[in-house]
């Protein structure tokens, strides 16, 4: 064999190798020509990349709903709210109802397809999403200049909780309000206090109703401080009306506590603010701790002083 043919030789070779890797590459699997892409992300299927938004879920809000048992992942609570978000955000009822079992006729229904305890978290979870949008707006409004202080109307004034000491001056609303969002949401996915999306420990079930008081603080500053705001986040997304028909529906929150008016959610927030001529020249503070065990994470209180 001479020099060059020795040189080609490993040439040919790889050439070879390339050409059989090609030729028993598997084939690309096309959809089946009776099924289109958004029938078949409608389905519950992994969305295909370059899926476009519109084709991604079907938002009809004349369509049949989905039922909780059509979504078959670990997250199908979740996956299943969100549906009905995308669906209508402003449909309360719909969406804070607790799911039950449908029978083959499609018409009756049974038990509850879920726990309640897990219904109410994973609604919490989604509120807690949900409210970035209101916090990202509200930020071109409410700084340490114009709310110095966490406040809700007149009467009430709030500590904020992220601190072991309390910082001189203390958080003014817009920081009171990002960091009760960042820590409901670290207290949410903590696998210490929930280490399951299927069922909720009774210990865990007390800090859901903590997490909902500390939520809505923030919506009641946004109606009494920044009321236009308010209005047209309230109209756009009902998440104020939402959080309130699932608090009375499953008893998160005491009535009195809830302070924003009725007659405000009803109007998409532009019921107005009444003064009754009453106010009281002492104002009511909610005075909020800080439990910390051993692992550094804090398992909120109020205590009323």
């Amino acid at each position: 064999m001479s020099a060059s043919e020795a040189t080609e030789a490993p040439m040919a070779d790889r050439s070879w190798l390339a050409s059989a890797q090609t030729s028993h590459a598997p084939p690309a699997r096309p959809l089946p020509r009776s099924t289109s892409l958004k029938e078949t992300v409608s389905r519950g299927d992994r969305l295909r990349k370059g899926t476009r938004y519109e084709d991604a879920y079907d938002n009809d809000p004349f369509a049949p709903i989905r039922g909780l048992e059509s979504f078959s992942s670990a997250s199908a609570v979740q996956e299943y709210i969100a549906a009905l978000v995308r669906r209508d955000p402003h449909d309360v009822e719909l969406l804070t109802q607790l799911p039950r079992i449908r029978y083959e006729d499609g018409e009756s229904e049974g038990e509850p397809a879920v726990e309640a305890a897990v219904w109410v978290y994973e609604h919490i979870r989604r509120v807690v999403q949900d409210q970035h949008l209101w916090i990202a707006t509200l930020m071109s409004d409410c700084t340490a200049q114009t709310c110095p202080e966490m406040q809700a109307g007149p009467d009430w004034y709030f500590l904020c909780a992220a601190h072991e000491v309390q910082p001189s001056p203390p958080c003014c609303a817009i920081d009171y309000i990002s960091h009760t969002s960042d820590g409901a949401q670290a207290l949410l996915t903590s696998p210490r206090y929930f280490p399951s999306r299927l069922s909720i420990s009774e210990s865990s079930r007390t800090l859901l109703s903590t997490v909902a008081r500390r939520i809505y603080r923030s919506f009641a500053h946004a109606y009494f401080h920044h009321e236009e705001l308010f209005v047209e986040l309230e109209s756009q997304t009902s998440l104020v009306r939402r959080f309130v028909a699932l608090s009375r529906r499953f008893d998160l929150m005491p009535p009195d506590a809830l302070i924003i008016p009725d007659d405000a959610l009803r109007e998409g927030g532009g019921g107005g603010l009444a003064d009754d001529g009453n106010e009281s020249d002492e104002t009511e503070r909610g005075d909020l701790h800080e439990e910390r065990d051993d692992n550094h994470e804090s398992e909120l209180s109020i205590r009323a002083v």
